[in-house]
């Protein structure tokens, strides 16, 4: 029998070797084992494959977000920082050392983040079951997840790298000030520290450009999640159940009885009140690939000749008559099985569109002869095409398959199909009635809906797309209150020079814009960071979507102006407030 994917469990410890030694089996043995190559990898790469690039994200964005909200830390900081400079000017003066002032900083902003990090564990332990929750059943060893002494330790040491990074904002703008100038009358704020307001610039920028990256990634997952909604699986899903039966035991152990079981099985479901149809297959679609077996095709009626070291591969499935009919699936030529088609009858098969797109194109497959050695020794006359399937995902390219009589072959392990516009409870318990009343030591185990299946199938993406917009959410709204603080900062600090302009003349909507693209400048210096940051991280979702671009230009422009819009309302209130200072109550002091 020619199987392709086969999987063999071995201890090793260089991983080389297993592919040396696949090697030397091709040179020793040409005839059988050209063409065929071993892809040798670990157990856990095997496990955590599917989840592995979803798991990334949900680091990186976690890491972003913990960035912003530095940023956002060290913008408070800075500010807290200017309405204290002449109280820090007066020690300094007085005999006070910098690395005491330092220290002092350090302190405060670390009792800051140790009291945000216990925050965060109380948060993480009242959620932590609904997030959970959202944790496709894909994802391994979600069982284990707890807040064990790994995650209190690394809380500890985030929550200390975090104080440091947002304590010394302060002390880079203010280390090297300039004393005297602090200690002056006219000395409001921090005016005159070019330092400190280029950091706090410097720091909404950084956030911009986080920003616009994890709402890029979030608007492309979207896009993709979207448009596998509209791929057409092939089948029609709705009011589809589905049981696994596994025929075993005395009585049972050769074809012949496997298939008279089938048979009543399936005469006794058509006979039953709410079945409408009811068939039997060896591995559904989208199933987690249970019985996906692929098989080696000898000859093909009508083919091109193949390529030296060509192999001809298609997918084997063993269906029951009514099995196309009951699935929703469409006939492209030819027919259907029917009853006829048993084992006294002529081996029969039915191929896909991709099968005959790849191997016989431009040609009728129908009438065609094919061979293989789990065919038997004669060969199977292709009576009909139907229409391409999405067998193991919904992004998947349909790949080439036989689909053979279970009549005529029959294996230990099927799967019951039946489609009912009852409950799937209630169908459920019709199709275990119908297999115990002629098998009652085999029960029907394994329940699920074809709904579910099609679900389960984009569970990876959906996950992905969930992490990303909450993540990009949490970012933008941090993101929004960061701008909005660091304008009202610098209004705070130019209220006597915007008295000043106003009393002089200047119109108020002249404040407002100088307000605004102040504000701007930063917001736009961040996007295009942002832009470039995108364009160059995002190619890593590309496994991640599906007939979308990494750079796609309608989601890049799509999240530029979200953002530009949600800057502009972030800086119209400071921007408002600056414009409706008035000129005596701000030059009072003079």
């Amino acid at each position: 029998m020619g199987f392709r994917n086969v999987i063999f469990g071995v201890r090793c410890r260089w991983i080389p070797d297993c592919r040396k030694r696949g090697a030397i089996a091709r040179s020793e043995y040409p005839d059988s084992n050209s063409g065929w190559t071993i892809t040798v990898q670990s157990w856990q790469n095997t496990v955590v494959r599917n989840v592995r690039l979803s798991l990334v994200l949900l680091c990186g964005a976690v890491g972003f977000v913990l960035l912003i909200v530095a940023a956002n830390l060290a913008n408070l900081c800075l500010a807290r920082a200017a309405s204290r400079q002449k109280e820090f000017a007066i020690r300094l003066t007085l005999g006070a050392g910098r690395l005491r002032m330092a220290r002092q900083f350090l302190a405060e902003s670390l009792l800051l983040s140790g009291l945000g990090g216990a925050a965060g564990l109380l948060f993480a332990r009242w959620s932590i079951r609904l997030l959970i929750g959202l944790i496709p059943a894909t994802v391994p060893r979600t069982d284990e997840i707890s807040l064990d002494s790994r995650v209190l330790g690394f809380t500890f040491a985030t929550s200390l790298v975090v104080g440091l990074l947002f304590g010394l904002a302060p002390l880079l703008a203010f280390w090297r000030s300039d004393v005297n100038g602090f200690l002056k009358p006219e000395a409001r704020g921090s005016a005159g520290n070019r330092g400190g307001r280029r950091l706090r610039a410097s720091l909404v920028t950084s956030q911009v450009a986080l920003v616009m990256i994890l709402l890029t990634g979030a608007g492309l997952l979207t896009r993709s999640v979207r448009r596998l909604y509209e791929v057409n699986p092939g089948f029609q899903p709705e009011h589809l159940v589905a049981l696994d039966v596994s025929i075993g035991g005395p009585g049972y152990t050769n074809e012949f009885h496997r298939i008279q079981f089938v048979e009543q099985l399936l005469a006794r479901l058509s006979d039953l009140p709410g079945v409408e149809s009811a068939a039997a297959v060896d591995g559904l679609p989208l199933d987690a690939g249970r019985g996906n077996m692929d098989i080696a095709l000898t000859s093909i009626e009508g083919s091109p000749p193949a390529t030296p070291g060509e192999k001809l591969v298609a997918v084997q499935r063993l269906v029951s008559p009514g099995y196309f009919r009951t699935m929703g699936i469409s006939l492209a030529r030819g027919r259907f099985f029917t009853g006829r088609d048993n084992t006294n009858a002529a081996p029969v098969v039915i191929i896909n569109e991709a099968l005959a797109r790849r191997y016989l194109p431009g040609r009728d497959p129908v009438g065609k002869r094919m061979g293989s050695p789990d065919f038997g020794p004669q060969p199977c006359e292709i009576v009909g095409v139907i229409n391409d399937v999405r067998q193991g995902s919904l992004d998947a390219t349909p790949e080439p398959e036989v689909f053979r009589p279970l009549l005529q072959e029959c294996f230990s392990g099927i799967t019951i199909v039946a489609r009912s516009a009852s409950a799937p409870t209630q169908t459920f318990a019709t199709v275990r009635e119908a297999v115990a009343g002629v098998a009652r030591s085999w029960p029907a185990y394994n329940p699920r809906t074809l709904d579910r299946l099609v679900s389960a199938s984009l569970a990876p993406r959906r996950f992905a797309l969930e992490l990303m917009g909450l993540f990009a959410g949490l970012a933008l709204v941090l993101a929004l209150v960061g701008i909005y603080g660091v304008l009202s900062c610098v209004v705070n600090e130019r209220t006597r020079e915007i008295g000043i302009r106003l009393a002089l003349g200047a119109q108020r909507r002249e404040v407002l814009r100088m307000i605004l693209i102040r504000g701007m400048r930063s917001v736009a210096v961040g996007g295009l960071i942002g832009v470039a940051g995108a364009c160059a991280l995002t190619r890593f979702l590309r496994s991640l979507l599906y007939e979308v671009s990494p750079n796609d230009p309608f989601t890049l422009g799509v999240v530029v102006l979200l953002l530009v819009i949600v800057a502009l309302a972030a800086c119209w209130l400071p921007a408002r407030r600056a414009a409706r200072v008035d000129p005596i109550v701000a030059l009072r002091c003079e």
